[in-house]
């Protein structure tokens, strides 16, 4: 069955009220404000000592990061469907990144689950050989890349969501189609405001509380986010038209991090329901090992981070992904073979002079 049969059969075994949304599910919100309000009052008031100020800015971007993946939610409108309450909580839930909630819906709701992994149209990924030739003064974005093997691949997690919504607003959606309807100034305004209340937060407290309750807590928050978008569609084929389960890959992690990130472990769950309460995406899990079989993929987290980090981000058509600066490429039934059993031995083809004009042929 295709992928639009089986969200049908999928759906007709949930319960009604997995899509049923009164604004009282907001309120899951409160707890993660209040204790990210009380933890920044802490490390600012408290003199710390240097190893409970650290594990306090963990906590506190792991709790900026939740609150983000409660906001995810909402804007789909799984949480709520008062567009003003799901534009509270994602501004709550997006500060930490100065991501507009504006931007965000039309990057994430509009383009990005509109064409999943297609060639051109979504900016989640790297791209194809053909914006590699086409647009040689962002190729140096490749070293920063998991998989580069360049030691600026050591600030990819801790910076680049917050770097690729900046990257979005100002380039990316110049380039690509499904952007009409974004208003860029008016996300840019929001970033801006953002990202001033965070200097001047910095102004106030000092260098060293800066670090603890801004650097450190946005580093980890970037990183807790990235770790789970990285491994959901990077190591995944490009596509054309409704194709979820080859576009998009689901990890399996702790369940105590499954309760407390909202389960975004489940994104091929989500791409399928992306309005449904995310307490359910277990059961949709469950439901999806029996009907789609060898096709749904859930490989541990480790195990697909691993693998994120030996394989290349450049996408060559529906086959392989490659490194047109080491002439590197790796099929996609070999990271699929992989994935399946559990390891990280992946073979690499190595190109020779002529392997990008190979590739782009």
């Amino acid at each position: 069955m295709d992928d639009r049969e089986l969200a049908r059969r999928i759906r007709r075994e949930l319960p009604p009220k997995a899509f049923q949304h009164g604004s009282k599910r907001a309120l899951i919100a409160v707890p993660l404000i209040v204790g990210i309000i009380t933890l920044n009052f802490v490390l600012i008031a408290e003199p710390l000592r240097a190893f409970s100020a650290l594990v306090s800015a963990l906590a506190l971007g792991n709790l900026y990061v939740s609150l983000f993946f409660f906001g995810h939610e909402a804007g789909h409108g799984a949480a709520t469907r008062s567009r003003h309450l799901q534009s509270l909580l994602m501004y709550a839930g997006f500060w930490i990144f100065c991501l507009s909630p504006h931007l965000w819906r039309v990057w994430h709701n509009r383009v990005h689950h509109g064409y999943t992994n297609r060639a051109g149209y979504d900016p989640d990924n790297f791209g194809d050989v053909q914006s590699y030739v086409r647009f040689p003064a962002t190729n140096f974005l490749l070293k920063v890349g998991p998989g580069s093997g360049h030691w600026l691949s050591l600030i990819y997690f801790p910076t680049w969501f917050t770097a690729l919504a900046q990257g979005v607003l100002w380039i990316k959606s110049r380039r690509m189609a499904g952007f009409g309807q974004l208003n860029r100034v008016r996300a840019a305004i929001d970033s801006a405001l953002m990202a001033a209340s965070w200097a001047a937060l910095g102004v106030r407290v000092g260098i060293w509380r800066s670090l603890l309750v801004i650097v450190l807590p946005m580093m980890t928050a970037n990183a807790i986010a990235m770790a789970y978008i990285s491994t959901n569609h990077l190591l995944r084929p490009q596509v054309e038209g409704y194709n979820v389960l080859d576009s998009s890959m689901s990890v399996t992690t702790y369940r105590l991090l499954d309760r407390l990130h909202f389960h975004f472990s489940h994104h091929v769950e989500h791409h399928l329901f992306p309005s449904m309460n995310t307490h359910y995406a277990p059961f949709v899990r469950s439901i999806l090992r029996r009907l789609a079989g060898d096709r749904f993929l859930a490989p541990s987290h480790r195990q697909a981070l691993m693998v994120l980090f030996r394989t290349p981000r450049v996408y060559d058509g529906v086959h392989a992904l490659v490194d047109p600066q080491r002439e590197l490429r790796v099929r996609f039934q070999d990271i699929d073979g992989a994935l399946w059993r559990g390891d990280t031995l992946i073979p690499v083809e190595r190109g020779g002079a002529t392997f990008l004009e190979t590739i782009v042929s």
